[in-house]
């Protein structure tokens, strides 16, 4: 990074008007490794001091929401058959020369093949990359469906950037931390009830209908919209895309999530989604209390596969990862912080 940042910092890049050649261009960076160990940190120092104004850090499903949204609307202004890729990849360029994206990860087919074809275009325009990840560029979109198709974005991604794991003993998200406690286990709601009775008092509930991309998700209850009691089910047991759950994520300030069941090779779409929630939900600074039939630990009930594997890193939660509220079960994912009587889930 130390060196990156040299190279970057000295550069003067003029606007960009046409493909540059790849060897112009600095050698990006690449950082994957558990969770816990400071890749989004680091990015973050880099990219906060970076002296120069055409950069961009961004979650990369908010990024992926942005390709489609502008994907969306140029071919709208134009007919429905004009490629739209080599026109975004100038509009990337134009405003940024440098790239940081957080938790990059490929699940789904139409966002590989855009990818395919955007990372070239926008590394052929003089664009750096400086990413974090799980995952070594090796096993992105891993068993996804017509994935020799995405291989050649994987070799691009090996061949401008310098791919380092970051690994260590030390989970920093575990250090230093006054725990409260909100992951609720079995099938009693009477905790949870109680908690959501001291966050939304006596506020009315009602129904809330978030728009995006002319699709219409009506969510029954919530309060002020800022809160929001939904289930499993209604989340993650039917068709969503990231964009949905960023955009619940932008809306909702606190989420309780009940009945999560333990998911397993014949749920691993349901258990996709689940993690797609968290990472929006986590990169927003938002509160999530959960009620679960089961354990935080076998949350996902291994049978030995590689996609069991792959999901299982991805959820990858330990209940004393995160704060204990009370003297009731419970987890809380956020980064987010939200008072009830005084006491502090944050």
């Amino acid at each position: 990074l130390k060196n990156l940042f040299q190279v970057v910092s000295q550069n003067k890049k003029p606007v960009i008007a046409d493909p540059e050649p790849l060897a112009t261009t600095p050698k990006g960076l690449y950082l994957w490794g558990s969770v816990g160990t400071g890749k989004s940190m680091l990015m973050d120092i880099f990219y906060n001091t970076l002296p120069i104004p055409r950069k961009q850090r961004t979650h990369f499903h908010t990024f992926m929401q942005h390709v489609h949204t502008r994907i969306h609307v140029i071919r709208g202004s134009h007919r429905h058959s004009f490629d739209a890729i080599p026109h975004l990849a100038h509009e990337i360029a134009a405003h940024s020369w440098v790239l940081c994206f957080d938790e990059l990860q490929v699940t789904d087919i139409s966002d590989a093949m855009i990818l395919r074809r955007l990372f070239a275009a926008l590394v052929s325009r003089g664009v750096v990359f400086v990413t974090t990840s799980n995952r070594p560029p090796d096993e992105l979109y891993k068993n996804g469906i017509q994935r020799k198709s995405f291989l050649p974005a994987i070799s691009l991604l090996k061949r401008v950037n310098d791919v380092v794991e970051l690994a260590g003993p030390i989970d920093y998200r575990k250090r230093d931390r006054m725990r409260i406690k909100v992951f609720f286990e079995g099938d009693d709601d009477g905790a949870v009830d109680l908690l959501w009775r001291r966050l939304v008092e006596d506020q009315p509930v009602a129904p809330l209908t978030l728009n995006y991309l002319g699709r219409h998700r009506t969510y029954p209850k919530t309060v002020d919209g800022t809160y929001l009691r939904t289930t499993f089910a209604e989340l993650c047991g039917q068709p969503a895309s990231a964009a949905d759950y960023l955009r619940l994520a932008t809306q909702f300030r606190v989420v309780v999530l009940t009945d999560i069941p333990q998911m397993n090779q014949q749920s691993r779409n349901e258990a996709r989604r689940f993690i797609t929630l968290l990472d929006a939900l986590y990169e927003a600074r938002r509160v999530l209390i959960c009620q679960a039939s089961t354990d935080i630990n076998r949350l996902f009930e291994e049978s030995g596969g590689e996609v069991d594997r792959l999901l299982v890193d991805d959820l990858k939660l330990e209940e004393k990862d995160y704060r204990i509220y009370g003297s009731g079960g419970g987890l809380c994912i956020s980064k987010g912080c939200v008072k009830i009587d005084g006491d502090a889930i944050c």
